[in-house]
């Protein structure tokens, strides 16, 4: 029987955006953890998530509704996760409450299709090593290089809230095949980079 392929997609700044100091300063953010401790956490599936109407209303970090969805990402990410890939969602944030449910709520309102939602995830090339992840979608170029030292191919999203530019001028610019400026771009690369492991089994 045939391994389901598996893809680990980044959140913040990969499937949505927001204009906010707290939120750029934030979706960076890493928790010290001690090494003894596990750096990931699986959040279970929730159907009905909603962040406190009071901190939406002063934090737009905590907002779901002023996340700007990049084009076409939740299109692309549903028609993979139709296509029988298994969806890792992979994210930075720590496993605190209003953390988690900022982003569960907006996945849930956008209709995201995903089999896991992983937070406190500071170390994705650990979690991509240890549950055999094929192909990591990050915005991070760093993220990315340590991705693929682990084993995993990678593709490092550099895609605009308002997408207007060509997928094909604009990445002809870009030094590294990897690299992808839209979501339509993202899927034609997975696309190719299991057809290139497919020729490399035969």
């Amino acid at each position: 029987m045939e391994k389901q392929k598996i893809i680990g997609v980044d959140i913040d700044n990969t499937l949505f955006s927001c204009r906010s100091l707290l939120y750029n300063i934030a979706a960076k953010l890493k928790v010290p953890v001690s090494k003894r401790k596990l750096k990931y956490a699986e959040v279970p599936y929730c159907q009905d998530p909603k962040v406190n109407p009071l901190l939406k209303g002063i934090f737009k970090f905590f907002n779901p509704n002023k996340y700007q969805e990049f084009p076409e990402a939740v299109k692309s990410l549903n028609s993979l996760y139709d296509e029988g890939f298994e969806i890792h969602l992979l994210n930075s944030r720590p496993n605190i409450n209003i953390f988690v449910t900022s982003v569960q709520e907006w996945l849930n309102n956008h209709g995201v299709k995903y089999h896991k939602l992983i937070v406190g995830c500071n170390d994705k090339p650990k979690y991509i090593s240890e549950n055999n992840v094929d192909i990591l979608i990050d915005d991070l170029s760093k993220t990315c290089k340590e991705a693929e030292v682990v084993g995993s191919k990678s593709i490092i999203f550099r895609g605009s809230l308002k997408q207007k530019l060509q997928d094909g001028k604009s990445e002809k610019r870009l030094k590294y095949s990897n690299i992808a400026t839209s979501w339509k771009s993202v899927l034609k690369k997975i696309k190719d980079i299991f057809a290139e492991k497919d020729v490399e089994q035969e």
